[in-house]
């Protein structure tokens, strides 16, 4: 009797210990239909069909404060401008076929390869909607604990990572809060033009290489039934860049012709 009474005990134990272990496991459907649920739903998302923008743009430590507009129309195009001065402007945009940049200078150059990529995917008005299509081969990499840096205090959430691993694009990871739903973060290594010191020389020449960027999104507001983070940072190379977002407005004419490339 006492044996068959710590059979079942430890049959218990184990039977236990697999049906914890099946509550906790989620896929990336669940996540990801989590994730839309909780900044609106797909019929509020849709209801919106452009979106402008604007705020500031600051880069530390090189200690640029810049004002900062942002134009995007369903279904992709894109335009970010950074008013430096009057006479310096970055820019960077996508028109639903073609991407360009703006540098500090003031030349204008075509985006291309991996930079390219990740251009076209930032543009996708819908993305939230369409992050399965975006990156077909997204699987769930684990469940863990980060800190996230808020404007009071830095705070440990527990998140679920996805990962995107594809050819010819960057690699990317997505973070949601496993108790709000929310992206809390995105991961991106990604091939960026970088000024490089000639050997032998005091010049500098544009040269491409892989550079991890993370991105983290805070302060979500909900604006016309949609949630929004009004403060965007961003940890590329050595630099910190922070996005805030002071007036959204939705659904205002937004010409086509505002994202093409102007001529040089």
């Amino acid at each position: 009797m006492k044996k068959l009474f710590l059979m079942l005990l430890c049959f218990s134990l184990v039977l236990f210990q697999v049906l914890v272990f099946a509550q906790d496991k989620i896929t990336v459907d669940q996540i990801l239909n989590n994730y839309i649920k909780a900044i609106g739903g797909k019929e509020a998302l849709e209801k919106i069909i452009s979106r402008t923008a604007t705020g500031t743009y600051e880069i530390s430590p090189a200690g640029i404060k810049a004002d900062l507009e942002l134009y995007a129309k369903s279904p992709n195009s894109l335009l970010l401008k950074v008013k430096v001065s009057k006479s310096q402007i970055i820019q960077r945009a996508f028109n639903g076929k073609d991407g360009w940049a703006q540098e500090l200078q003031g030349d204008i150059r075509t985006i291309e390869g991996t930079e390219l990529e990740l251009l076209k995917s930032k543009a996708d008005f819908y993305k939230a909607l369409h992050l399965k299509d975006l990156y077909p081969q997204l699987k769930f990499l684990e469940k863990k604990q980060i800190e996230i840096t808020g404007k009071a205090k830095t705070e440990k959430k527990q998140v679920y990572v996805l990962e995107s691993k594809k050819e010819n694009s960057p690699t990317e990871r997505f973070y949601f809060d496993v108790e709000s739903s929310l992206l809390l973060r995105n991961d991106i290594d990604t091939e960026i033009p970088k000024a490089v010191k000639k050997e032998g020389s005091p010049l500098f020449e544009s040269q491409k290489a892989v550079v991890p960027i993370e991105v983290y999104f805070e302060d979500y507001k909900e604006i016309d039934g949609v949630k929004i983070p009004l403060i965007t940072r961003q940890s590329i190379d050595e630099n910190n860049i922070i996005i805030r977002l002071n007036k959204v407005e939705h659904n205002k004419p937004i010409a086509d012709s505002l994202f093409n490339q102007p001529e040089k």
